[in-house]
């Protein structure tokens, strides 16, 4: 096949398609012109590509073929066959001799393109191949799959030169820089990651998108990336630091592909919602809007020409090839709608009583009010902090009000994400403990990264004198990096506010803040709902998005937006923390006007439970949903909004592992093991040994309790104790481990391992593997302490050793024989993940999906929380009776009532049969005993088959069916639809219907 120049001389580039635009269903755009048309795939079109000088097109597709087509005339010049799945990707060679194919059949071909031939298949990865990219020097490949990996190919002797892991999820795209240097990999589990092509290390991960990266590109230079996500922005990355340069908002779908111009002027996005926006690279405006019908498929792309201001696009749900000319002229002169703007969020932190509420309110407000002790979170907007930035942005600074009281912190430590700068307050005057709480707050807010701007603030001055210098002050900022420095405060009197908030501006890093590129319609929308929120009229505290939308266009008539378009522009108000928003156990949508409610909320169910008369640390879900406790922050609400609210405060507790699910006495509690204060029985003190121990800073809020829960949602560790600080499991009968906290200093706990004296070796990795795979995953610093022994065999003192690494000493000496103990060098790793076992993987995996489920949970019985408890009997053999009386903990822990004989079932009671071998439909010799029980449901559907756990199978979602039990990792799953079958919901119940699927989906990832 001879190549052929494009376009070298004249104005147009291609051959034009006879038809208009708009003959093909779409509308004109200024400053595009369709030049061709390619027609021929009958399914959609995945990753296609260039050819490197411009000649050629190269198209995969669900129909299982490659075409190549000319890009002049349109003709398609040749079809290549041989994958037996769909393809997805495509790459050319540098030199246009050769393409790479990647195919859901989990292998690559490599063709000749000048006759067609196929020359090799590379094989290796496990899984559906998603991306495809040749190196730039055309001696590598490297493909990205489902399979968790990215693979490095020499394309010359056809081996696998490495294996790229790390990603915990699908990954969708694999592109090299323009250097070759490095590679950039998006992946289902929201990250980017930057892999050097030298060393496969992975230099650097970008986790700011909020939902699935779909891909990335390289601009020209190879001095930025764009990225696409379902999150519905695409953001511009500085490869060197990481750091997010822009957020393009605009679209109202997700975002699946991106793509920059051989000149670098622009860059085109393409969303689900039917469109491409073209943006400018020096402004990052939008100029231009394409509308093309998508498919639902998620990996078609659009390309740029090589080398010439032409994009290439796919239409008509992805089945054609759209070829435009750009007319740049035109499209640099065009002016779309659009808003820069950035927001600040500044945190005011402290300990209970300090006054952070007074202050908050006076620097918002300019006036003093008097408030009592902060309960829950409030939020304001700080006028005078607002500025314009040199570039247009406009910059709003919001100031968070987090409540200082020990019991509530596990709640707010959940919102120090993205702090542009705190406020850190204490009670100078406090002579016994002035700095009480700071170091605390300090860890907090800087996590395992750097602290952010701070302040350290005296608050009511005029209320006694401080009883710390302003040297001690000064000394313990520049100590703990408070980079704002010591400031005396009143807000009764006004003293020091105005040099507080100068203070304030000169520490909020405007100018290195992240521009978000917005429309007008966003920003017109946004404005509106932030003054809904301050109407002192305003009935109730949820609106409809059909409600919100009235309003909108009563407004201006002649307003027009989707509602896709207004939801997406209430999404990025959440984003900021302005709204929340909330779905009924039904489905139904609604816009919290007011987030902190629900935080306060969340606090005064903490606070109940944490005054549990026997000490447990729990409160009755069922008395919480049905709005049985007389919260303050309920009172005028309707009985709708109530329930709302109190489901979603639940929701937020089970998503974040700060509580579980646990059933008493026919009572379902939700247990907060931060706030048990049961202390262990003296007479259940088993014999156990400590083990390693492990030295946490940072965000500890809240890992104590996350790692209890998730321990006890893994296979092969289950939860049978739970005291103050500490949570034991069992892995066989008598195979006791566990671990507890010790907190001796602010911002800092200790974690020690213990076994029992018949846990054996195995298990006792086991628990430990499982146990940093948790740990080290959260925003944390930790040392780790094995236990140190002296050459007598003596063990050294836990406490001893760490004082003795705290104290910089390099040796101790044994205390039963004197003999000098060097110490070793202690570790402080930072996460674990890459190439973990696939024991650990999968394990891991089945926590976060039982995880999933008792989040679920909790919307089949709000849904049902006015119907009457269903009833179930459960027909076994008895050897089955282990594996049943796990399930019938967790049907008790559904809400659901499980009859002990047969002789007590009433009429309208579910009958489960625990299938056998022997288990024919309606009879069972081996079930004689319930038989006529059996028959008697068979017609009045009241019987339910269910299957326990045995060899894995892989099964479509379609195909999943209530107590589908196929293995212990599809449990979780197959419990779900039971609970479902006996609520007498619906499998297909629109509110229901995605949530099975979503457990489907993550169960899936539990696989080998």
């Amino acid at each position: 096949m001879s190549k052929k120049e494009i376009g070298r001389k004249g104005r147009t580039l291609l051959e034009p398609d006879v038809r208009t635009f708009t003959e093909i269903g779409g509308s004109p755009v200024p400053g595009f012109t369709l030049r061709q048309v390619l027609r021929g795939h009958t399914n959609p079109i995945g990753r296609f590509a260039w050819s490197p000088d411009g000649a050629y097109l190269a198209s995969p597709s669900a129909d299982n073929s490659i075409r190549i087509w000319d890009a002049r005339t349109g003709a398609c010049v040749r079809i290549l066959l041989g994958h037996a799945a769909e393809v997805t990707a495509v790459a050319w060679s540098p030199d246009g001799q050769r393409l790479a194919s990647a195919s859901l059949d989990k292998n690559i071909r490599l063709w000749d393109i000048s006759s067609g031939i196929h020359m090799h298949t590379l094989r290796g990865h496990t899984d559906w191949i998603r991306g495809i990219a040749w190196s730039p020097d055309g001696q590598r490949l490297a493909s990205s799959s489902d399979d968790k990996t990215i693979r490095l190919w020499d394309v010359n002797t056809r081996e696998s030169l490495d294996t790229l892991e790390g990603h915990g999820d699908w990954v969708s795209s694999v592109t090299w820089s323009p250097d070759g240097r490095q590679l950039a990999s998006s992946s289902r589990d929201n990250s980017i990651r930057l892999w050097s092509a030298a060393s496969g290390e992975n230099v650097r991960t970008l986790k700011e998108h909020t939902d699935w990266s779909f891909m990335v590109a390289w601009s020209p230079e190879g001095r930025r990336l764009a990225s696409a996500s379902a999150d519905k922005t695409v953001r511009l990355w500085d490869p060197a630091t990481g750091k997010v340069l822009h957020i393009l908002e605009g679209h109202s779908e997700a975002v699946n592909s991106v793509a920059f111009s051989a000149n670098g002027r622009w860059l085109a996005s393409r969303s689900r919602e039917n469109t491409i926006r073209l943006w400018r690279c020096d402004t990052w405006e939008c100029v231009a809007v394409l509308e093309e019908r998508a498919s639902d498929k998620w990996l078609p792309t659009l390309t740029f020409h090589p080398q010439l201001p032409i994009l290439a696009s796919l239409g008509e749900d992805d089945t054609i090839i759209r070829i435009w000319e750009m007319d740049e002229a035109i499209l640099l002169g065009q002016v779309q709608e659009n808003v820069h703007y950035t927001t600040a969020k500044l945190v005011l932190v402290g300990d209970s009583g300090v006054g952070k509420t007074g202050l908050g309110w006076r620097l918002a407000h300019d006036e003093f009010k008097e408030h009592a002790s902060t309960h829950g979170q409030q939020f304001w907007p700080i006028q005078k902090l607002g500025l314009k930035r040199k570039d247009g942005t406009d910059c709003e600074a919001v100031l968070w009000d987090l409540a200082g009281q020990h019991v509530y912190r596990q709640i707010h430590s959940i919102f120090l994400e993205n702090v542009a700068a705190a406020l850190i307050l204490f009670d100078p005057s406090n002579r016994q403990e002035p700095l009480k709480g700071v170091q605390f707050w300090l860890e907090q807010l800087k996590g395992k990264g750097q602290l952010p701007p701070a302040v350290l603030v005296g608050a009511r001055v005029d209320r006694g004198a401080p009883a710390v210098s302003q040297q001690e002050l000064d000394q313990f900022c520049q100590r703990y990096g408070i980079r704002g420095g010591y400031i005396s405060t009143s807000a009764l009197k006004g003293d020091g506010l105005n040099a507080l908030l100068e203070i304030l501006k000169s520490q909020i890093p405007w100018d290195d803040m992240t521009a978000t590129v917005t429309t007008l319609t966003f920003k017109r929308i946004k404005d509106y709902v932030l003054t809904l929120k301050e109407k002192p009229d305003r009935k109730g505290v949820l609106v409809t998005p059909l409600a919100l939308r009235e309003e909108l266009q009563a407004v201006d008539k002649s307003w027009h937006f989707s509602d896709a378009e207004m939801m997406t522009a209430v999404g990025h108000l959440e984003t900021h923390g302005y709204v929340a928003v909330l779905r009924s156990s039904a489905g139904e949508q609604y816009i919290l006007l007011t987030p902190e409610l629900l935080v306060t909320l969340a606090s005064s169910i903490v606070l109940l439970a944490d005054k549990h008369p026997r000490e447990l640390g729990a409160v009755s879900e069922t008395q919480v949903l049905y709005g049985k406790y007389p919260f303050d922050e309920l009172a005028g609400l309707s009985m709708a909004e109530s329930h709302i609210l109190l489901e979603a405060a639940i929701l937020r507790f089970l998503e974040h592992n700060i509580c579980y699910r646990e059933t008493l006495n026919d009572e379902t509690l939700l247990i907060f093991p931060g706030l048990i204060k049961q202390k262990r029985p003296l007479q259940d003190d088993l014999p156990s040994t400590d083990d390693i121990s492990y030295i946490v800073r940072g965000r500890v809020e809240n890992l104590y309790a996350s790692l209890a829960v998730l321990l006890g949602y893994t296979p092969s560790f289950t939860r049978i104790n739970q005291w103050q600080n500490q949570a034991q499991y069992e892995m066989g009968e008598d195979e006791i481990c566990g671990f507890r906290m010790i907190e001796d200093h602010e911002g800092e706990i200790e974690l020690v391992l213990y076994y029992g004296e018949q846990m054996p070796a195995s298990g006792r990795a086991k628990f430990q593997e499982l146990f940093e795979q948790f740990l080290y995953q959260r925003d944390v610093e930790v040392t780790r302490f094995p236990p140190v022994i002296c050459e007598n065999g003596h063990r050294q003192s836990r406490t001893t050793v760490i004082e003795r690494v705290r104290e910089h000493k390099p040796f101790m000496f044994c205390d039963d024989c004197g003999y000098k103990v060097v110490l070793p060098d202690f570790d402080k790793p930072q996460g674990i993940g890459v190439g973990a076992s696939p024991w650990l993987q999968r394990e891991e995996a089945a926590a976060h999906l039982r995880s999933a489920y008792e989040v679920q949970l909790t919307k089949v019985k709000a849904y049902r929380r006015d119907w009457a408890v269903p009833r179930c009997y459960i027909s076994h053999l008895p050897e089955q009776a282990a594996w049943v009386e796990e399930l019938i903990h967790d049907l008790r822990d559904a809400g659901v009532y499980v009859v002990d004989r047969a002789g007590q079932v009433q009429p309208n009671d579910f009958v489960i049969v625990v299938e056998d071998l022997t288990y024919k439909g309606e009879t069972s010799p081996s079930l004689a005993a319930d038989t006529d029980l059996i028959r008697s449901r068979v017609d009045k559907r009241q019987l339910i088959s269910v299957k326990p756990a045995g060899q894995p199978r892989a099964h479509e979602f379609e195909n999943c069916m209530p107590g589908d039990f196929c293995d212990e990792t599809h449990y979780p799953v197959g419990l779900f639809d039971l609970v479902l079958k006996l609520y007498s919901i619906p499998l297909t119940h629109v509110g229901f219907a995605p949530l099975r699927q979503a457990l489907h989906v993550q169960w899936e990832q539990t696989l080998p």
